[in-house]
Parts: structure tokens; sequence; C-alpha cells
């Protein structure tokens, strides 16, 4: 005969043993519901003031710079989504959801190179100075405003951390605030 002690310890060790069965089998299974673990820019992104022609955004395919359209004004935004090295569900959320949102809602924007979308990993030692242009104090999306190549202004998106739980919400702080961005206003 089992003792009860024992049947317990047996019991809470099959749980624990299937709970982790459960969250790994969840994150291999459904790949399309998970954030895209973002490539790693290989090319140094410019100080936003100084855009480079061939900076390519995090989201578009890889392909020369003169395959790309060049935008028709001087006028551009970039999205950027500042991450460190340490990426927690949240970070992943807030990267997934405002990529997203921006990909869905301002798909004829990107196309025309009005708008970008940038990833961008604040712990590589290149792109730290983000950090004090921005004045980042955790993961953020900033918009970006250049004019002529020249910075104009910029945003931290800071409600997108308290918005996390609603997607709905999420998504229309989001997109108000880019396409309040592109009008100028």
């Amino acid at each position: 005969m089992i003792k009860p002690k024992a049947a317990i310890t047996v019991m809470l060790a099959l749980f624990v043993l299937a709970s982790l069965a459960f969250l790994i089998a969840k994150e291999l299974s459904a790949p399309g519901q998970r954030p895209e673990r973002q490539a790693r820019v290989e090319e140094p992104i410019p100080v936003a003031a100084e855009p480079g022609p061939d900076t390519q955004p995090a989201s578009a395919p890889a392909e020369p710079a003169a395959a790309r359209p060049a935008p028709k004004a001087s006028r551009k935004i970039i999205a950027y989504y500042f991450h460190g090295d340490a990426r927690c569900p949240s970070c992943l959320r807030i990267e997934a959801w405002t990529r997203s949102a921006i990909d869905l809602a301002f798909a004829g924007e990107l196309r025309e190179g009005r708008l970008e979308w940038r990833v961008v990993n604040v712990d590589e030692p290149r792109y730290a100075h983000f950090v004090r242009d921005y004045q980042l104090y955790t993961k953020s999306v900033v918009l970006v405003e250049l004019r002529d190549g020249k910075q104009t202004r910029w945003k931290n998106l800071n409600r997108v951390w308290e918005l996390l739980q609603d997607n709905q919400a999420y998504w229309t702080y989001v997109t108000d605030e880019v396409a309040a961005y592109l009008k100028g206003g």
C-alpha cells in the first residue's frame, strides 16, 4: 500500500512535469501565435538625426537598397522598439502587438517609405546612444519624425505598458499615435 505522503509527492511531481510539457508544447506548436524572434540588425542604425539611405527597417525583407522605393517626401516617421538582451513575455508582447498594429494599419505608408519599423537592442554598444537620445529607462516604443534627414521631434509611447492587458486599447493607442505623427500633429 502506498503511503498518502508518497502519493501526494508523486502526484505533485507528475503535475509539474505535465505543466512543463504543456508549456513546451505550446511554445513549439503555435509559432504563428508567438512573436517572431527579431533578427539582430547587422548594419549599424544611424543616430535618428542622420539616417542613411541604406538603413533598412527591421520588418522589411532583405533587398538591395536600389530595389527599395525612395520616400516620396523628405519627411519620414520611424517607429522604434527598443529592447535589451533580457526579453520577458511582456516585452515580447509589446514588440509583437506594436509590429502587428503598424504592419496592418499602415501597410501603404510602410511600402511607400513614409513609415519605418525598426527593432533595436540597446544593450549592444553601438546602439547604447539611443538610451541617452530618447531618455529610455525600460523597453520602449518611440516615434521619431525626420525632415530632410534631420530629427524634428520624438515621442516615447509610455502607455504601452499600462495597456498590455487590453489588446484593443493597445491597438487604438498605437495606431492613433502613429497616425498623428504621420499627419504631422
